[in-house]
């Protein structure tokens, strides 16, 4: 019981800045998350920007953003602080540098003053002689004096982490399995910069247990490190994390890391793309997590529940565009009118306000209603939209010909008179009736009242419904695909439909 009360899952996302979060590491964060909510624990936002080459300005604030717009909340970070900041790495410089004294002063750690030049001669020789890429250990055994002498004399020095000579590592990875390492693989590597500042592979150690990580979640690439990082705890007495190392998403060809060339990497990309969140996480989810069930479509309180690194599989998943527009779509068709309606608005006011073709969907009218209850059942992302926002601002600029459908057993020489005996139909005997309060239900329910009626004017006319439907659904949107004519006359209304058809017979 008391074991209870002072052990509390804490997991944590700690990315560098380097440019836009890419949607590997949102899955990171996401399983992470995911996995911290499940246990009742915490989840913790940490900046690792130690490596001042790839530092890239702005990087933080969009790895922020990222989270943020996916829903992701962490727990302690950056911007809202907690009891074990700063969560920024080159703010703890200091802290750092006392425990690679420690090392020293303990025998697992060594100053090294070896140049660069050196060490390219030393590179190129064991390249040159197929030997493994490794530090020759030069300056293991230098005496305090000639340390002490070299440094203050202004040598460049890094400290580096003394490995132990052929020792099997092992450790069991909540996802992996059993794992092991001989450390006779490993350098001894690099601890504290010639600039003071601490590698990846030191710093994450030392926050790690300071900041009281329970479960290293990361992405499977930092999984040949972890022998390190696991010789680093034992060298300072510390109890060691569960390490979960989570299956990469790959491109298409299934063995490569999904990569720039095949398209939208980054999340400000997919949200500029007009994914929703839900759907986004949703899929990301799914690429190495299998709930066990056919079910595919989860909010995140679901997703939460259901969360089980047991059932998180260890080879890398394939990205699958179109099962991403999938899911993405089921999200929009679960979202009420009012939320899609809001979400379109706050996406065209995001990405789109300066384009001319989003104009119409800032207004607030009829037309635009009833095209946000129409899109919501057949849009699988928001930017979809612009392929049909020529129903709100129709300009007749279209190629009459497409009108002419072989396939559809549109006959040439009757297609004036059809659609002149369609006029007539629509004017003097078509009921429209619009509800009050207009949404999906009273939609479907008129759209069938229409097709009723039409269909009784087909047969009327001794026609097949393609011979009809087809001209008048191409005069009323001048493409080859669009919504149902039965969708677009109750969008558009009588009067627009007439006028509509009665432009496409004077192209004839």
């Amino acid at each position: 019981f008391i074991l209870l009360i002072f052990y509390m899952v804490r997991t944590r996302f700690a990315p560098s800045p380097t440019g836009f979060l890419h949607i590997g590491g949102l899955k990171t964060a996401l399983f992470a998350y995911l996995f911290a909510r499940k246990n009742n624990g915490s989840f913790i936002l940490r900046i690792e920007d130690t490596d001042q080459n790839r530092y890239v300005k702005g990087g933080m604030e969009q790895i922020i953003w990222s989270l943020k717009w996916a829903g992701i909340s962490y727990d302690e970070g950056p911007d809202v602080g907690g009891q074990y900041g700063p969560y920024i790495q080159t703010q703890r410089k200091d802290i750092y540098q006392k425990f690679a004294i420690e090392l020293i002063n303990r025998g697992f750690a060594y100053y090294c003053f070896c140049s660069s030049e050196r060490l390219n001669e030393l590179r190129k020789y064991q390249n040159e002689h197929h030997l493994p890429s490794k530090y020759d250990r030069h300056c293991l055994n230098l005496s305090k004096e000639e340390i002490k002498k070299r440094i203050e004399n202004g040598e460049k020095y890094v400290i580096r982490m003394k490995i132990p000579d052929n020792e099997i590592i092992k450790f069991h990875d909540l996802i992996k399995g059993d794992v092991e390492f001989n450390s006779n693989e490993l350098d001894d590597q690099i601890l504290i910069k010639s600039d003071g500042l601490p590698t990846y592979h030191f710093a994450v150690v030392i926050d790690d247990h300071l900041m009281n990580i329970t479960h290293v979640i990361r992405a499977d690439e930092w999984l040949s490190s972890t022998p390190k990082h696991i010789l680093l705890y034992r060298y300072f007495g510390w109890d060691i994390p569960q390490y979960v190392h989570v299956p990469p998403i790959l491109g298409q060809d299934g063995k490569k890391k999904l990569s720039k060339r095949e398209g939208s990497v980054s999340v400000n990309q997919f949200a500029e793309a007009g994914y929703l969140r839900e759907g986004l996480i949703n899929y990301l989810a799914l690429l190495g997590w299998n709930p066990g069930t056919t079910e595919e479509i989860f909010t995140i309180d679901e997703l939460i529940n259901k969360f089980d690194l047991n059932k998180c599989q260890k080879a890398g998943a394939i990205f699958d565009p179109k099962r991403l527009d999938w899911i993405n779509g089921q999200h929009i068709r679960k979202m009420t009118l009012e939320d899609f309606s809001n979400r379109v608005i706050e996406y065209v006011e995001n990405y789109k306000k300066d384009d001319k073709r989003f104009a119409k969907v800032l207004d607030s009218n009829d037309l635009v209603s009833r095209f946000m209850i129409i899109e919501k059942q057949r849009i699988n992302k928001l930017s979809e939209i612009e392929d049909d926002l020529y129903m709100l601002d129709f300009d007749y600029k279209y190629d009459i010909n497409g009108i002419f459908n072989a396939k559809m057993g549109v006959d040439k020489d009757n297609i004036k008179d059809i659609l002149e005996k369609s006029i007539d139909f629509i004017q003097n005997k078509l009921i429209i009736n619009y509800s009050v309060r207009e949404d999906e239900e009273s939609k479907m329910k008129e759209e069938e009242s229409i097709k009723q009626q039409f269909v009784s004017f087909i047969t009327d006319l001794k026609l097949k419904n393609g011979q009809v439907l087809w001209p008048i659904r191409f005069a009323l949107s001048g493409k080859d695909k669009s919504a149902g004519v039965f969708e677009l006359v109750w969008a558009i209304g009588k009067d627009e439909t007439i006028k509509r058809i009665n432009a496409s017979i004077a192209k004839l």
